[in-house]
């Protein structure tokens, strides 16, 4: 009788240990969720912030997409006005040269 008093007192200072071990284990798995929610909860307010970057970010690529087109169409502009004027001189120049060229078929006569 005495070793099974002795027995069942073992079993439940091992019963005791086990549960305090499970406690513990049990308490540091909570911590561990709790700084795993933390880390979560970081991440989904950086993931927030690059995706409101990203959005800002495209919004001035479109206003710099309109931009460029603005800026291809003034060349173009351009590029047809210095055209125009080249044709204007070029005629500007033809005539210069025939009136020279009528100045010598007078002095000659």
């Amino acid at each position: 009788m005495q070793y099974d008093l002795t027995h069942a007192t073992h079993l439940n200072q091992n019963e005791d240990r086990n549960k305090q071990n499970l406690h513990v284990e049990l308490s540091q798995t909570k911590d561990n969720l709790r700084e795993l929610k933390r880390e979560v909860l970081d991440k989904d307010e950086l993931l927030e912030f690059k995706d409101s970057q990203n959005t800002e970010l495209k919004d001035q690529l479109e206003l710099l997409k309109f931009e460029i087109e603005d800026l291809n169409g003034r060349q173009t502009d351009f590029e047809h006005k210095i055209q125009t004027l080249q044709q204007e001189n070029s005629g500007l120049k033809k005539k210069v040269t025939e009136t020279e060229s009528d100045k010598m078929k007078i002095e000659i006569q």
